[in-house]
């Protein structure tokens, strides 16, 4: 396989789709990118997402997972991956940032079923906003 054509995978949005007094709920809309001309499936795309405190710091936020998403030959799907904060320390890290520019780190996997070959897909991606206002 051509190292310089391989499948990806970015973050696209990052948007708050509910709250409680409890849990933040986040969705990911990540879009999964298949060069080769066959189409298939995902098994499966876990990530881990983290909130990055001025100091460097990383506070974990919660986890996203998304099985079975078909994927198109030779382009790009997108999808929604939901992601459940009830971590009180990260809530409240989050209620601190509410007028700063924060930054979010997703870090995960995809598991991709070509037909042809399975491929396990690594990726790291970083969304700065400009305040938790702007995940409304």
């Amino acid at each position: 396989m051509d190292d310089d054509i391989k499948p990806d995978i970015q973050l696209k949005d990052i948007h708050l789709s509910g709250i409680t007094t409890r849990k933040f709920s986040l969705s990911a809309d990540l879009e999964i990118i298949n060069p080769f001309p066959v189409g298939g499936n995902v098994k499966s795309v876990e990530f881990k997402i983290f909130f990055e405190k001025k100091t460097g710091e990383q506070v974990y936020l919660g986890r996203g997972r998304k099985e079975s998403i078909k994927i198109e030959k030779s382009g790009s799907t997108p999808v929604s991956v939901p992601v459940e904060i009830e971590n009180i320390s990260a809530i409240s890290a989050l209620i601190t940032a509410i007028t700063d520019r924060i930054e979010i780190v997703i870090r995960g996997s995809a598991e991709l079923d070509l037909k042809i070959t399975s491929l396990a897909i690594p990726f790291e991606r970083r969304e700065r906003i400009n305040s938790l206002t702007d995940l409304l």
